[in-house]
């Protein structure tokens, strides 16, 4: 088994000076790519973005709407009304953000 005291938390890729691969500790200015050690690594759910015309998000799987009613803002996601378009969409975020991370491991 790994001791993961001994192993880095981050591995920093470059090219070498004949072309091949080479691995570092720290970044450096020609850094190609970083790689985080799976069990330090925390998703990130990207941000919905709103058509600020229509208020409508899209979300991989379907669509969000918020609409200003009488009763106060409608969110389709989660089916409930927020007292303000804000109130709304940061109601959506969270749901989705919910949602996307529910189904990962």
């Amino acid at each position: 088994m790994i001791d993961k005291n001994k192993v880095p938390d981050r591995l920093y890729i470059d090219r070498g000076p004949r072309g091949g691969w080479m691995t570092r500790d720290k970044r450096m200015p020609d850094t190609e790519a970083e790689y985080i050690r799976a069990d330090l690594a925390a998703p990130k759910v990207k941000p919905l973005v709103w058509d600020e015309h229509n208020w409508i998000a899209s979300t991989g799987f379907g669509y969000v709407r918020i609409e200003n009613k009488p009763a106060g803002w409608w969110n389709s996601l989660t089916k409930s009304y927020e007292p303000t378009m804000h109130a709304a969409k940061a109601a959506a975020q969270a749901d989705y953000e919910r949602r996307i991370l529910d189904a990962l491991e």
